[in-house]
């Protein structure tokens, strides 16, 4: 019962904030160049970390997608399946 109510606490919370923020939003005067920078801020973050995934995971792809082709009969396919 108790796990229930701090549940329903948290989405009360999380529902809130989420008005505030809709609220505040069309409200002026906008602050465009602090949205450039968070924009900038928020990608050159996360573009290592995000590279760093894709690469790997890609070349898992490209190594089981080989395996299918071959085993079809298509590896002449594996390059621009991938």
């Amino acid at each position: 019962m108790r796990t229930t109510a701090a549940a329903l606490t948290q989405v009360g919370r999380i529902s809130t904030l989420a008005w505030d923020v809709l609220r505040a939003l069309p409200r002026r005067p906008f602050q465009f160049r602090e949205f450039i920078q968070q924009c900038w801020f928020f990608a050159s973050v996360t573009i290592l970390p995000t590279a760093l995934v894709a690469i790997p995971f890609g070349a898992v792809i490209a190594l089981q997608l080989g395996s299918l082709t071959q085993q079809i009969g298509a590896q002449s396919f594996t390059g621009a399946a991938s």
